[in-house]
C-alpha cells in the first residue's frame, strides 16, 4: 500500500477534527454555571419570601420566570449531553475503521485514487 503511514495519520486527523467536542464541552460548562446560578437565585427567592412579606403575585411571577429559565437550561443541557454522546459514538465507529486500516485482514497491494474514492463514498453513505 502506497503512503500507508500518511493515510493512517490523515485518517486519525480527520477523526479528531470530525469528533471534536470542545465547543460542546464549553457550552455544557456555561449551561451548568447558569443552572447553578438559577438554583441559587431560586433558593434566595424562596428564603426571602419566607422571611418577608412579598406579595403572592410578585413571588409567583418571579418564581415562574426563574423556573422557566431553569427548565430551558436543563433541556439545553440534556440536548448538549446527547450531542456529545453521539459524537463519542461516531468517534468509536471511525476508530474501528482506523483499526482495520492499521491491521488489515486483506492487504491491499496498490492504493490509488479509485480505492480512496470508494472509501470516501462508503464513509459518506454510511453516515460517518
Amino acid at each position: 500500500m502506497l503512503d500507508r503511514a500518511r493515510l493512517i495519520q490523515d485518517t486519525t486527523d480527520v477523526i479528531e477534527i470530525l469528533t471534536d467536542t470542545t465547543q460542546i464541552d464549553s457550552k455544557i460548562e456555561k449551561i451548568n454555571a447558569e443552572i447553578v446560578f438559577l438554583t441559587e437565585i431560586i433558593n434566595k427567592l424562596v428564603k426571602e419570601n419566607s422571611k418577608t412579606s412579598l406579595s403572592n403575585e410578585d413571588y409567583t411571577n418571579k418564581y415562574e420566570g426563574l423556573s422557566i429559565r431553569y427548565k430551558a437550561a436543563k433541556s439545553k443541557l440534556q440536548e448538549l449531553i446527547e450531542m456529545k454522546a453521539y459524537e463519542k459514538g461516531k468517534a468509536l465507529r471511525m476508530q474501528s475503521f482506523l483499526v482495520h486500516l492499521i491491521n488489515p485482514k486483506d492487504k491491499l497491494k496498490l492504493w490509488d485514487d479509485k480505492v480512496w474514492i470508494l472509501m470516501v463514498e462508503v464513509l459518506w453513505f454510511t453516515g460517518y
